[in-house]
């Protein structure tokens, strides 16, 4: 059971770092303008922040081997934040598709809530 706290707990950071990592080029732009290249740069952002993430998951590891309990409260709020950023692709990415088919001009069906009609 320890062993597994520490592989979820690196995965966890793994994630994190990497997610972090394309949020970072997606803040600072740096594929804006590159065109076929932006792929490979927003990746490669990612692969740093996965490895910056892992390196802070061993530093941690080491240093505070001492309380498991912290282990598992940060595997706790890593597994939260690794959902939000997922989830948050996730949204911004099926945005993406309905704008990309609403230009071509795709009979897109919008939902629209009970709360209100939409204007």
């Amino acid at each position: 059971m320890k062993i597994l706290r520490y592989i979820l707990f690196f995965l966890l950071f793994f994630l994190f770092g990497f997610f972090s990592g394309i949020q970072v080029a997606n803040i600072v732009e740096a594929s804006k303008g590159q065109m076929l290249a932006s792929g490979a740069i927003v990746l490669g952002y990612g692969v740093v922040g996965a490895s910056l993430g892992f390196l802070v998951a061993l530093f941690i590891s080491v240093y505070y081997k001492s309380k498991p309990s912290l282990i598992i409260l940060l595997n706790k709020i890593l597994a939260v934040l690794v959902l939000c950023f997922w989830i948050f692709f996730y949204m911004k990415y099926q945005n993406q598709e309905l704008q990309k088919n609403m230009s071509i001009g795709y009979n897109v069906e919008i939902p629209i809530s009970s709360k209100g009609n939409l204007q």
